[in-house]
């Protein structure tokens, strides 16, 4: 009797698998069963501002390309554009507080084959208890004049400044310089205030480092 029992039972759950596999074929075939990816929608940008174009020909090939600096919802951006107005490059900045705000570009050769464009950048003002401001340096390299080698470092600070709103003050300017420093025909960047200085070589690949 138990063994009628379980062979009944098997019976009926193999069927009741049949009849499901089959649904779910028709349900394939008939496109019911694929569901749509659900599609996250970007954030909307509330507030952004652009800067004109500003153009030079980073590639050496009497073509100019262009530099806009763009404010997106308090982020800082710098957006590089083809001869053709197609944007090939972007790049976020870090701020620090307010007011942050791209305000330099100085274009200078490393080398024969590596270009340099050295961007001044205000991370922004904290004045909350005491007053705290400072400005870093990020270094934009173009190699063997090809668009795709387009890379960006974070450098150093080159202006701070510190007020603790009672006997301490504080304000440091440096001065950016390029030397070649092994006399190898390709030049290191120097950062200096005073007697505090600091140097970084271009590796290649976009890669720097600290000397």
């Amino acid at each position: 009797m138990w063994n009628s029992v379980k062979i009944l039972l098997i019976l009926a759950i193999a069927q009741s698998a049949q009849g499901q596999d089959e649904r779910a074929l028709r349900e394939l075939f008939s496109g019911d069963l694929i569901k749509p990816e659900s599609v996250q929608k970007p954030n909307p940008t509330h507030f952004r501002v652009q800067s004109p174009m500003y153009q030079v020909d980073l590639n050496g090939d009497h073509r100019a390309e262009s530099f806009v600096v763009e404010k997106q919802d308090g982020e800082d951006w710098l957006h590089v554009h083809d001869y053709f107005g197609k944007k090939i490059f972007s790049y976020q900045f870090q701020a620090n507080a307010a007011l942050s705000e791209i305000y330099r570009l100085k274009i200078m050769q490393l080398s024969p084959t590596v270009k340099l464009v050295a961007i001044h950048f205000f991370e922004g003002v904290n004045k909350y208890i005491e007053l705290n401001a400072n400005a870093r340096l990020y270094f934009l390299t173009i190699e063997n004049n090809d668009l795709e080698t387009l890379s960006i470092y974070r450098g150093p600070a080159y202006w701070e400044e510190h007020d603790d709103g009672r006997d301490h003050y504080r304000k440091r300017i440096y001065h950016l310089t390029s030397l070649d420093l092994r006399n190898s025909g390709e030049n290191d960047l120097l950062v200096r205030f005073k007697n505090i200085s600091s140097a970084y070589r271009f590796l290649g690949n976009g890669k720097w480092i600290s000397l």
